[in-house]
């Protein structure tokens, strides 16, 4: 069973059920406080935090096996761990019928960033040696948000890929860090990876944040009769865990063969429009939801004599 002891910064968590804890010393993560950890064949720790309240759990898990410290070190690797950090919480999420996150690359660039810090000032902890958490990061970065949540894990190897694995199954194995994986409260996440080569630090920020997910559309219907083209459109706001802004208005342009995009419609709330046209013109709409994010522009439509 888990042992709870208080702290100056909240409640730890120390997993002891099967595992040896250790002690990491100043040759594997100093300068800083002594974490405590639990030990395997090889290290792996994880730690969460919430709100202002700080959580932390130390778990054992096997590092993947060893490549080249090159292969670890390449960005391509730490961008494929991240990516496949994202889709293995959402893949757990969506085995409980819980919407996904979405991808914040903002909230991404600061949870590599806290990952990068913890390995070149050589330590594993939600405050920095300045003092500093995910919260005061965030907002230097200047993004908004109500809740914040990170977890982090470090662990020593070179297989990105499958320590992400071991990552995401050892968080859902304990109950605090399964809570912030299966967040009914936020809907924006980034991960970050950092590595020295031997050493590797794992951190997912979570927020609650406005929405930043850009709307969709697409025209589902256009034909042309007498020198003006009927079309009609629908539009989509993906759907978030909260705080879904919702389509509210949308533009349309219109292309003659040979020329340029012109506007015809702003700000409308119609979903149907009919208008002048020839024989080629293409049409084209897009989406503004109520956080005032624009979509791209949808496929272009041509207007013919056959209804399509």
């Amino acid at each position: 069973m888990p042992s709870v002891s208080g702290g100056s910064h909240g409640p730890s968590v120390i997993l002891t059920r099967g595992w040896r804890p250790v002690t990491l010393g100043a040759s594997q993560l100093a300068p800083g406080p002594p974490v405590s950890l639990l030990r395997r064949s090889s290290i792996f720790a994880l730690a969460s935090i919430f709100g202002v309240s700080i959580l932390c759990t130390s778990v054992a898990a096997a590092s993947g096996t060893a490549t080249t410290a090159a292969a670890a070190s390449s960005a391509t690797a730490v961008d494929v761990a991240e990516q496949r950090l994202v889709e293995l919480i959402n893949q757990r999420r969506d085995q409980k019928g819980l919407r996904a996150l979405q991808l914040d690359p903002r909230v991404a660039a600061v949870a590599r960033a806290r990952s990068q810090d913890m390995i070149d000032r050589h330590y594993f902890s939600h405050r920095d040696p300045d003092g500093k958490f995910a919260r005061q990061h965030l907002e230097h970065a200047r993004i908004r948000f109500t809740r914040v949540s990170e977890i982090i894990a470090w662990d020593q190897g070179t297989d990105l890929q499958s320590a992400a694995a071991d990552v995401v199954r050892m968080w859902m194995g304990d109950s605090v860090h399964r809570h912030e994986v299966m967040s009914t409260t936020h809907n924006y996440l980034g991960a970050g990876v950092a590595t020295d080569g031997h050493t590797v630090m794992w951190t997912v920020i979570s927020i609650t944040g406005p929405d930043r997910t850009d709307p969709t559309t697409r025209i589902t219907s256009i034909a042309l009769n007498a020198g003006e083209a009927t079309l009609s459109w629908h539009g989509h706001d993906p759907r978030l865990v909260v705080g879904t802004a919702g389509v509210h208005d949308y533009d349309l342009a219109r292309r003659d063969p040979g020329g340029a995009w012109t506007m015809v419609l702003n700000d409308t709330r119609s979903v149907s429009a009919t208008v002048a046209a020839n024989e080629g013109t293409e049409f084209r709409v897009r989406a503004r939801d109520n956080a005032g994010n624009v979509g791209p522009w949808s496929v272009p439509a041509t207007a013919t004599s056959v209804p399509t």
